[in-house]
């Protein structure tokens, strides 16, 4: 089964490889009554919440840049089949010269090591934002955590432990590498970013978590997921990030598209659908 979808924008090839997938019930979206969610997924010819987790490799003669790694074993049987696709994608480790954080969370940065904690990617510099970066260092912040937050920021801590002086920070509006710079689109988590690539005029955004279920929250961009750091920024930023998709025309993908993953987007009602994409 093919796990990639690629596209070339200026002068990079844009590959999205595929991690996994779930299906979701509707503790996801709790403050959306049951009917609202029913309506929604059968306007999309859906019975089910379905989501896939998916990472982004960026690719030109001169740069290799991985945006996000999977879960790995994280996600049990879900996840996990991120070095399949690189396989397909023609990628090994040893290529990666940036691994880019969106944010950290666990379906994002588990690929980036292996169980005992040894980087993946032996040759990266890894860069997050300082936001993200200063949240899940400071302990302070977790003191109230449930048990599952807390193994959360472990997996954070192991995961920027094992780069260690391979880390970058850098500001959510910043240059990554030459055509290539952070989204500041915060709420999902503290620090949560998108990337956009602009190269010969042409221009490509993968907006992470902005969506978690395109068949819900595109229709109602006002649907926040259960596990939205705060839910009004999330919001904010997922309504004007899809905004500036729509009125630019831009290549766009997040980390929890569906089957056609990379794509183009359009206003329908009083929110948007997909209306196209790369398979």
């Amino acid at each position: 089964m093919k796990q990639i979808a690629a596209r070339q924008v200026g002068e990079f090839e844009v590959v999205v490889m595929k991690d996994g997938g779930a299906e979701w019930d509707s503790s996801v979206f709790p403050d959306v009554a049951e009917s609202r969610l029913t309506e929604l997924l059968a306007a999309a010819g859906k019975k089910v919440i379905e989501t896939n987790f998916h990472a982004v490799l960026l690719r030109s003669k001169d740069q290799c840049i991985l945006i996000d790694a999977g879960a790995r074993d994280l996600f049990g049987a879900n996840a996990g089949q991120l070095p399949s696709a690189m396989r397909e994608a023609r990628l090994q480790p040893e290529d990666v010269q940036i691994l880019v954080v969106t944010h950290l969370h666990p379906d994002h940065i588990g690929g980036m090591i292996t169980e005992d904690g040894t980087p993946v990617f032996p040759n990266a510099e890894l860069v997050v934002t300082n936001s993200e970066y200063e949240f899940w260092r400071n302990e302070n912040n977790f003191v109230t955590a449930t048990d599952d937050v807390r193994k959360w920021k472990l997996i954070a801590d192991s995961v920027l432990d094992a780069y260690g002086e391979r880390v970058r920070t850098s500001r959510p509006t910043d240059d990554i590498a030459p055509h290539v710079s952070f989204v500041d689109l915060p709420g999902h988590t503290a620090g949560h970013a998108g990337v956009r690539l602009d190269s010969a005029g042409e221009q490509f955004i993968h907006a992470a978590d902005i969506l978690h279920c395109q068949d819900i929250q595109l229709a109602d961009p006002g649907i926040s997921f259960v596990l939205d750091f705060d839910p009004t920024l999330a919001e904010r930023s997922r309504r004007w990030v899809l905004g500036w998709v729509v009125s630019e025309g831009v290549l766009f993908s997040g980390a929890h598209c569906l089957d056609c993953p990379l794509g183009y987007i359009e206003s329908w009602g009083s929110g948007y659908r997909w209306v196209g994409g790369v398979v």
